[in-house]
């Protein structure tokens, strides 16, 4: 803290020096009569650097915090030194020593423990709020069903035109003898399907071995009031559907036509009736046009009761037609609601096999093609090895440019991941969605999300958004959505644009240091970043508001910084993209456009007027050793084009894809491009293809 004390001490006084010489030459300007536009400047210069002045006061304000809070407790501590060397006799010293050590382990076996505690009470509790939501949707569906079985009760219970007889006896009526029913009061019921049980619904599977057993009685029995219906009717009233099975004479199962559709998939193993059972000794014999929802009219669940009595009524109508279509009632019992997150098969770079891209002023020709993504392709990160795609299906997929296989998928993302980055050094990979960057080490398989930055500058460790099957597109309040990142040479720094504010982020220790203030008047859209020097970086910005400004970054990146220069004349409409090439830069834009400028003597050099006949939505520079530099673009219309850097003449175009091309990558060897298309095609040079300006 002492360090930081002085550290921030003399960069105030050296920013405090610079304001002074900058307000008396802005003074000297203003006496001297000098252009507007040269007063202006030198203005915003002192408001840039108030500005800092005032951020380096506010860190000094808080080391001072800081080193009081620290002081403070200084006071009360014991001075464990003072104690061991006022102790003359070496057993105490060695026992007031081993106490000490003694009294920090355990503390630290304590911490440690309650940290251990806390984060099984946040899984349990994780845990009961899962199983809380299961619950509720498991009574839903149960609530459902049983309004559905009520709904098409009623809809049974009209007359249906089928002919029946009126009447029903019993044939073993006379085989029994004859009942006193003078004592038994048996209630009238209408034959309705049977509300299955949430057992039944659970355990449908196991319903034929747990059917009710049967006591072994004598033919002669005449107890009427105990007596069981027969094993056909018990597996009638058993089925969790409700609904019914028709034996036939063999014992086997056979299609009944008035049964829902939801049994032509069931199937029932029917086990042989023990001659000892009742079920084997007694039949009743039944109209073979009897329908089986009237069979139930001769049973009685609750008592297991026998009845008879004449029945004279029309039989219920078959159940309708919807619910025939519908489907098992224990597959829609068990699903959650929502559909389950479907995981796509892998994706794999394999040879293109379309039609040729013949084109005789294009010097490129597509060798393969990478297909896995289920929607459009965002962005792209590339090196000699690892190729990483983001796309509009909530993914970034990485892939082994040596093996032609994808290595893994990262999910988890809210929304769509409109950017992706990778650092060669750091071995971290960087996605946006929504007001969210995740930080991912994919040096493990599966990668792991390290750190969450929000775009409102703070940072959480491990990701703050659960994997879902359904987008996200609320935006939390204070946050912003992230449009575009980069980072520097080394991956120490990482600039982020959320709507016209750019964020500085440190990556060595994963916080906000600085922002881009004083630029934009409209959402930022697109940045480029160089190391010019090895103590600074260049941030090239640009926006909706047509413009270009370029910011210089210190190493460190702390400090609200300005523009050091802003690029004119503007675009006619939204900056799309921007290519740094040593001191020059070219800017894409989605008036058709594309401008050259000199960043040294910070000037435009040329327009290309209509470079495309749409948004021009990429730029991207392609190797090409010993010749000149060759510059990529490509618009929403699908077209590639090839620029010549140093005289921006066309060296060649193709109709790369059939929709808009949105990102362009290169490596040593390759260029890489992403469509709405779902797939990035691989194309490489031509072998007699010359790329020098007089071809």
């Amino acid at each position: 803290l002492e360090r930081d004390m002085e550290r921030w001490l003399m960069e105030r006084e050296k920013l405090t020096r610079h304001l002074d010489k900058l307000i008396r030459k802005r003074d000297k300007a203003r006496l001297a009569g000098k252009d507007e536009r040269y007063v202006h400047d030198l203005e915003e210069q002192v408001e840039g650097l108030q500005a800092n002045v005032q951020y380096v006061n506010m860190e000094i304000t808080d080391c001072q915090a800081n080193i009081l809070q620290l002081e403070e407790p200084k006071e009360e501590l014991l001075d464990v030194a003072s104690l061991l060397d006022g102790t003359e006799s070496p057993q105490a010293r060695y026992l007031v020593d081993k106490l000490l050590h003694m009294a920090i382990n355990q503390s630290v076996q304590a911490n440690q423990h309650q940290a251990a505690v806390q984060e099984l009470e946040a899984r349990l509790r994780q845990v009961e709020a899962n199983n809380a939501m299961h619950q509720d949707l498991l009574e839903h569906s149960l609530y459902a069903m049983q309004m559905d079985v009520l709904a098409t009760e009623e809809a049974a219970s009209t007359p249906s035109s089928r002919s029946v007889p009126p009447t029903l006896t019993f044939t073993a009526a006379s085989e029994v003898g004859s009942l006193d029913t003078s004592n038994v009061t048996f209630r009238r019921s209408k034959a309705r399907r049977k509300t299955a049980t949430p057992q039944e619904l659970l355990y449908a599977s196991s319903m034929d071995a747990s059917l009710p057993s049967l006591p072994q009685t004598e033919e002669a029995s005449t107890d009427p009031p105990h007596a069981l219906p027969a094993m056909e009717d018990v597996m009638a009233m058993s089925h969790p559907d409700g609904a019914c099975f028709d034996l036939g004479p063999d014992g086997n199962l056979t299609r009944v036509s008035s049964a829902p559709g939801s049994l032509k998939e069931v199937g029932v193993d029917v086990r042989p009736v023990p001659k000892g059972h009742l079920g084997a000794q007694r039949k009743f014999t039944r109209p073979a046009e009897l329908s089986p929802l009237l069979r139930r009219k001769f049973a009685n669940t609750n008592s297991n009761q026998l009845r008879k009595e004449s029945v004279d009524a029309t039989p219920p109508s078959s159940p309708p037609a919807g619910r025939r279509a519908r489907e098992n009632v224990f597959s829609r019992l068990t699903s959650t609601g929502t559909a389950p997150l479907a995981k796509p098969d892998r994706g794999v770079i394999s040879v293109f096999t379309g039609k040729p891209i013949l084109n005789k002023s294009s010097p490129l020709v597509c060798t393969h093609v990478a297909e896995g993504h289920s929607k459009a392709v965002l962005s792209l990160a590339v090196t000699d090895d690892v190729l990483f795609s983001s796309s509009k299906d909530r993914t970034v997929k990485i892939w082994n440019l040596h093996t032609g296989q994808e290595i893994q998928s990262l999910r988890g993302h809210p929304d769509n991941v409109v950017a992706v980055r990778y650092c060669e050094y750091t071995r971290l990979t960087f996605s946006v969605s929504t007001a969210y960057i995740k930080v991912w080490d994919v040096r493990e398989n599966p990668a792991k999300c390290v750190h969450t930055l929000f775009s409102s500058g703070n940072c959480e460790n491990g990701p703050v958004v659960a994997d879902s099957a359904s987008r996200s597109l609320q935006i939390p309040q204070n946050e912003t959505r992230i449009n575009a990142i980069e980072l520097n040479q080394y991956g120490t720094l990482l600039f982020s644009a959320a709507s016209n504010i750019v964020r500085i982020w440190d990556l060595r220790r994963f916080a906000c240091v600085g922002k881009l203030a004083g630029g934009h008047q409209a959402a930022v859209m697109c940045m480029a970043v160089d190391d010019p020097g090895v103590d600074s970086s260049l941030v090239v910005t640009g926006s909706k508001d047509h413009y270009i400004k370029v910011f210089e970054i210190p190493e460190s990146g702390n400090g609200v910084l300005t523009p050091k220069m802003n690029l004119e004349p503007p675009h006619y409409d939204g900056i799309q993209s921007l290519a740094l090439c040593n001191d020059y830069l070219f800017s894409g834009s989605r008036d058709y456009c594309i401008k050259k400028w000199d960043l040294s003597s910070q000037s435009h050099i040329v327009s290309l007027n209509q470079a495309h006949k749409d948004w021009i939505c990429a730029l991207s520079f392609m190797p090409n050793p010993g010749g000149p530099p060759v510059l990529l673009s490509s618009c929403r219309g699908g077209m590639l084009k090839l620029w010549n850097a140093d005289n921006c003449s066309l060296v060649g175009q193709l109709r790369a894809h059939t929709s808009p091309i949105n990102a362009i990558a290169t490596n040593s060897c390759c260029v890489f491009t992403a469509s709405n298309d779902h797939t990035v095609r691989v194309w490489q040079v031509r072998g007699s293809t010359d790329l020098s300006p007089d071809s």
